[in-house]
């Protein structure tokens, strides 16, 4: 199963994005996890989804609903929300076809390389299937497709981005954290009972719950197979991207700036 979060996205990435999944040749229930809060998320995508249906086992679109009680919205509430509708279809229509099933949890523009998921099915069968439900993977994570194409400002932009959110998670020979895509048995997710909904990203929470079960044989091995993370390649979408950053950080001081004067006083 592979669950995508998606909340305001142009429907083009979805697009790129089901189209590297459905080159994987291996059988997928795919989670296309939308969000109440986005205006006609109910409809938006439906053509990407025609497009690619015949291609998975089967293709699910949830609408998380807006202001559910004892939750924040947010990509772990609305993974959360998901996940639960695509465990109970496996659960009443596959289960009896597919004994070990394996969660990915990816972002919406996550391209993955040719075959990676028929290569992660032979880790699982290396890693000898007794002990598949204690083994998490994650991809290499890298933004480097059309490197030499792109303009330059959008490769820097890209090695900045690799470096803020994934370089302090890894360390020479050994995984420190979880990234923005990993696969997880779905024994072991039902056992920290899936994601928690609230503002903390749900792959810390995956690494926090977990280290807290204390599962004997549980590790977390690298597929070392790449998973690129879609960037823009136009010099124009790089500075609205930009502009968008610096009127976030604008926002976050101003926010910060009212806590800290309504403290002093």
């Amino acid at each position: 199963m592979v669950i995508i979060p998606i909340f305001k996205e142009e429907p083009l990435i979805i697009d790129s994005t089901l189209k590297s999944l459905a080159e994987q040749n291996v059988s997928m229930i795919i989670g296309l996890a939308l969000e109440e809060r986005e205006i006609h998320s109910d409809i938006k995508y439906n053509n990407i989804i025609h497009k690619y249906e015949n291609k998975f086992l089967k293709i699910i679109k949830t609408v998380h609903p807006d202001g559910l009680k004892n939750e924040v919205a947010g990509k772990a509430s609305n993974c959360n929300y998901c996940i639960q509708i695509l465990v109970k279809y496996y659960e009443n229509n596959l289960k009896d076809f597919y004994n070990y099933v394996m969660i990915t949890a990816c972002d919406c523009d996550s391209i993955w390389c040719k075959d990676y998921f028929l290569y992660l099915n032979y880790l699982s069968m290396k890693n000898n299937l007794k002990y598949f439900n204690h083994i998490i993977y994650t991809p290499n994570i890298t933004n480097l497709k059309n490197f030499y194409s792109n303009h330059i400002l959008t490769n820097w932009m890209s090695i900045l981005r690799l470096i803020a959110t994934h370089g302090h998670f890894r360390c020479l020979g050994s995984i420190r954290c979880f990234t923005s895509e990993y696969h997880i048995p779905l024994k072991l997710l039902k056992k920290i009972d899936y994601w928690d909904s609230d503002l903390v990203h749900e792959d810390v929470h995956m690494c926090n719950k977990l280290a807290i079960l204390e599962e004997k044989f549980l590790i977390v091995k690298s597929t070392f197979l790449p998973c690129d993370n879609q960037t823009p390649t136009s010099i124009n979408l790089v500075f609205a991207w930009i502009q968008t950053l610096k009127s976030s950080c604008s926002h976050s001081d101003s926010a910060l700036k009212t806590i800290l004067d309504t403290k002093q006083k």
